[in-house]
């Protein structure tokens, strides 16, 4: 799909932009400004037009509106061409510039007559042309518009969108548009709530003879002799600090090091002691329980700062 742009602003002038633009603006658009004139002068204009435009959008001037419309003259595009003649024509006056007024003057009185139209009638809804949402003092008037293929969309609360596509000629061409009422949107019907899922019966009782005692207590002995390495390994390198610096003062990096690893050795030692009692407690009190006719046994356990502690709840 060929998309071409569409003059909106008919009998105003465009805007003149207000605010300083900064010093990477201004450099920016006297770069766009002089590449997009030099590939407007090789008539490359799809090339040259948008760094014009965005040149003036960055620095809006007298002398890159002039260049840009007669790009957009050069491509084709007399609608946007002579909106941009219109504002160079403003921007002239202004800066009283005799020379760029006279060439803009004669520019928009020869093109005017020359513009293809487009005429959209609607009511009651949104339109867009092309993408751009189109006032709706414009409805019913014949707009000056660019040649080419072109999008007419329309679109209203609670109504199916209806999207129309039209094909405009590139020099006086008269085109109309016609919205038809739009189709009221289907009613979704809500969605049944999803079924809960079925909820799985609940394990049968461990029975007797379980091994799971001697799993927990053979988890227990391995961390029990974790923590008894890791304690012999605390001792022997906090003895050798202890050597090295008799006042507890160490200026050797090798033993502040040292020591720093037998902190770290006794912090493993105490934890892996602590989670190895509990887990041999936990065996012996699973293993005493783990009885026919017992109904329920719950263990508890815990490791703080200063030891192991377990708790075992059992109901008969």
């Amino acid at each position: 799909m060929i998309r071409c742009s569409v003059v909106v602003a008919l009998l105003l002038v465009p805007a003149i932009a207000g605010g300083e633009p900064t010093a990477i603006e201004k450099s920016t658009a006297d770069v766009l400004f002089k590449e997009g004139k030099a590939l407007m002068e090789k008539k490359n204009f799809d090339a040259g037009c948008p760094k014009l435009a965005e040149s003036h959008r960055l620095q809006p001037g007298g002398g890159v509106i002039l260049a840009l419309a007669i790009c957009y003259e050069g491509q084709g595009k007399l609608a946007s061409a002579w909106n941009s003649y219109r504002e160079a024509l403003a921007l002239a006056l202004r800066d009283k510039r005799k020379d760029r007024e006279d060439a803009a003057r004669g520019k928009v009185a020869d093109l005017e007559p020359r513009l293809s139209r487009l005429t959209i009638r609607a009511q009651g809804v949104t339109v867009s042309l092309d993408g751009v949402a189109m006032p709706s003092a414009s409805l019913g008037t014949a707009i000056p518009i660019d040649g080419g293929a072109h999008v007419v969309e329309a679109t209203a609360p609670g109504r199916v969108a209806r999207r129309m596509e039209i094909a405009i000629g590139a020099e006086k061409d008269r085109k109309e548009v016609e919205v038809p009422a739009l189709e009221a949107a289907p009613i979704e019907t809500p969605k049944p709530a999803a079924a809960p899922a079925p909820v799985s019966p609940p394990a049968p009782a461990r029975e007797s003879g379980s091994v799971l005692p001697y799993v927990v207590g053979g988890l227990g002995l391995v961390a029990l002799g974790v923590g008894g390495y890791f304690g012999v390994t605390a001792i022997g390198k906090r003895s050798d600090v202890k050597t090295a610096c008799p006042d507890n003062v160490c200026t050797d990096p090798a033993m502040v090091d040292r020591n720093d690893e037998a902190k770290r050795a006794a912090t493993i030692s105490n934890v892996a002691i602590g989670v190895g009692a509990v887990a041999v407690g936990a065996a012996i009190v699973l293993f005493v329980v783990d009885k026919p006719e017992k109904k329920s046994a719950r263990v508890t356990g815990g490791i703080g700062p200063r030891g192991a502690s377990i708790g075992v709840e059992v109901a008969w």
